[in-house]
């Protein structure tokens, strides 16, 4: 009996122990690690997600470098393409260019050649119909002789200052009183020829001479004069012509410009 009773109580004894009958310490520890593993339940999820995002991150940026370099090629090509065919417009457009600039040449050339035909049919023109008038030829050079015999029959020549007062007077002998007064002398001897002329008539002189008058004539305040810039060469009577501008006039007579 007394058995019995003493294993009821180590049965009572041992069901109150920790092993069967657990404290509130080990029950506090089992929740803590409860909590715990939720916890790391739960942060494995956003791990796991973060995770998930770089990886797709990654292919992202590996992908977006491939996509700039794709769109930069293809701008590439198309402003490629884009100056090739400006390249091509402008090629062509100078071309038209030039023959534009060689036609203008070709034109400006012809005008140039019309206008001066032109110019020398009213010169001709005028001068079939202008009237001519009996000069004063002044010298009896070579030049005023070549004067005198292709000029008209009623020109007089006169030698010296002395004979050109005489010619020029109110009733002298024969000489013209109006008509251009050619000075075929040497330019030394202008000044006395110019002063001895009267005022009246000094707007017909004529310079025959050299064209390096300009100082002379703005003295004597003849400037609107006619200066006759005629280049040639008179042969000597008895000789054969000698004429340095072949070129123009083959026979070597004349060369006039």
């Amino acid at each position: 009996m007394l058995m019995i009773r003493l294993a009821a109580v180590v049965l009572l004894l041992a069901a109150c122990t920790d092993a069967f009958l657990p404290t509130p310490s080990s029950v506090l520890l089992r929740s803590s690690l409860s909590r715990n593993f939720v916890k790391s339940q739960r942060a494995v999820a956003p791990q796991a997600f973060t995770s998930l995002r770089c990886v797709g991150s990654e292919t992202s940026a590996k992908k977006e470098p491939s996509m700039m370099i794709s769109k930069l090629e293809s701008s590439l090509e198309e402003l490629k393409s884009l100056y090739s065919s400006i390249s091509s417009d402008i090629d062509m457009k100078e071309s038209e260019l030039k023959q534009l600039r060689e036609s203008k040449a070709v034109l400006e050339e012809k005008i140039d050649k019309v206008s001066n035909a032109l110019e020398l049919a009213r010169n001709e023109e005028s001068i079939k119909d202008m009237e001519l008038s009996p000069a004063v030829i002044v010298g009896d050079g070579r030049v005023g002789h070549m004067m005198k015999n292709s000029g008209d029959p009623g020109d007089a020549m006169v030698r010296s200052t002395s004979e050109l007062r005489f010619q020029l007077k109110e009733a002298p002998g024969g000489g013209p009183k109006s008509g251009p007064i050619y000075l075929c002398v040497p330019n030394h001897a202008l000044k006395e020829l110019v002063e001895a002329c009267p005022a009246d008539r000094r707007q017909d002189l004529v310079f025959m001479g050299s064209g390096n008058l300009g100082p002379f004539l703005e003295q004597y305040e003849l400037q609107g004069n006619t200066q006759a810039l005629i280049y040639f060469v008179i042969d000597k009577l008895g000789h054969d012509p000698v004429d340095g501008k072949t070129s123009l006039d083959p026979a070597g007579l004349t060369a006039v410009t």
